[in-house]
């Protein structure tokens, strides 16, 4: 019995994906987030990020639709590659997007100022999935 025990604890240990969607109202202090997960999906979570939340492991961000915080240097970490930016409420500040990331996804809804400095210099990749709306006439 202690065997099948300690396989299911160990099956919880392999987290590569978190999904913290809208009303998700719990604090995340460091170290409350696996170290071996590599993606973080966020959307309107009701506390604020602080430096440390997400762990370094982490490869690919994804900012949902919804996401109301205001994203201040150091709340990204360093080891992020991949960032997706959906309908985010907040504008970005520079130093927000570390200097890591190379990927930038512009998803639909994303409606934010890119001003000089808010994308890192290292970006390879600027992808836009943003659909403009065909005006009436």
């Amino acid at each position: 019995m202690n065997d099948v025990t300690i396989v299911i604890f160990e099956f919880f240990l392999i987290i590569r994906a978190v999904h913290l969607l809208d009303g998700f109202s719990h604090k995340l202090p460091p170290g409350r987030l696996p170290t071996n997960v590599q993606s973080l999906y966020i959307g309107n979570i009701k506390q604020e990020l602080e430096i440390g939340s997400i762990p370094n492991t982490v490869r690919s961000v994804h900012l949902l639709d919804g996401f109301n915080q205001k994203l201040k240097p150091g709340i990204l970490p360093e080891g992020v590659k991949s960032l997706y930016l959906g309908d985010i409420k907040q504008e970005l500040e520079i130093g927000s997007i570390p200097n890591t990331v190379l990927h930038v996804h512009l998803l639909e809804g994303f409606n934010q100022k890119l001003t000089p400095g808010i994308l890192p210099d290292g970006i390879n990749n600027l992808y836009s999935l943003i659909l403009e709306k065909e005006k009436n006439k």
